[in-house]
């Protein structure tokens, strides 16, 4: 699997027609978006469409966008229109499109990063912290999220190793005094094998973050594994 950005691909329509797939009426809006031309007027030019990919197949997408249904705002940017398909749900796939809106705002030198959504429980296992209610453009109250972004050891990095997990994985990462337990299923332990491979082909100092927030079952102990000479 690999996030790409909408605007960099060579088949957009194609990408087009798999998020008009999607069973909710959002990514009908914002398919209709992308085929007039009216994506940046409606989200700000600096806005990218990101989607999580399996070869031709849409896994998941969002936004990330200077500006989303709170308006008007001075508070940016947003994360918008997040969706995975029923099929691929339960994975936490969503994490993988906020890893890359983590280094894009690193990239820009974001220290927050907003999130407006009607549900409660969901974002807040991906690391982002409820801030209040507000009213979105048809005057509706909103429930607003924050994603505070440190500038830390990366998070899972596809642009620079191929980072791959299997369907079912899980992991657990414990730290009891001065002993760390890894323990994971089958799945995980050949994701874990693939990555370890992949880091072992890389240059010292590149290196993947483990949280319960990307990719570790919940409860879990932060790990960093990290390439030497």
């Amino acid at each position: 699997m690999k996030v790409i950005n909408f605007f960099d691909t060579d088949n957009k329509e194609h990408w087009i027609g798999e998020i008009e797939r999607s069973d909710w009426r959002a990514g009908t809006f914002l398919g209709r978006l992308l085929r007039s031309g009216e994506f940046f007027d409606a989200v700000g030019e600096d806005s990218r469409v990101l989607l999580l990919t399996e070869g031709e197949e849409l896994i998941s997408y969002c936004t990330f966008a200077e500006k989303d249904d709170i308006q008007p705002t001075d508070l940016t940017p947003w994360v918008g229109f997040v969706y995975t398909f029923p099929e691929h749900r339960g994975h936490r796939y969503a994490g993988l499109l906020f890893d890359e809106v983590v280094r894009l705002a690193e990239e820009r030198s974001v220290s927050e990063v907003y999130l407006s959504t009607n549900h409660t429980g969901l974002y807040e296992k991906y690391g982002w912290e409820f801030m209040g209610m507000m009213d979105d453009m048809d005057g509706e109250p909103s429930r607003v999220y924050v994603r505070k972004i440190q500038q830390q050891l990366g998070s899972l990095r596809e642009d620079n190793m191929n980072i791959e997990w299997i369907d079912g994985s899980e992991i657990r990462v414990n730290h009891d005094n001065d002993e760390v337990v890894i323990s994971a299923n089958r799945e995980g332990l050949l994701s874990l094998a693939g990555q370890l491979n992949a880091l072992a082909e890389g240059v010292p100092g590149d290196h993947i973050h483990y949280d319960e927030n990307n990719s570790l079952e919940e409860g879990s102990a932060e790990m960093i594994i990290e390439r030497t000479e």
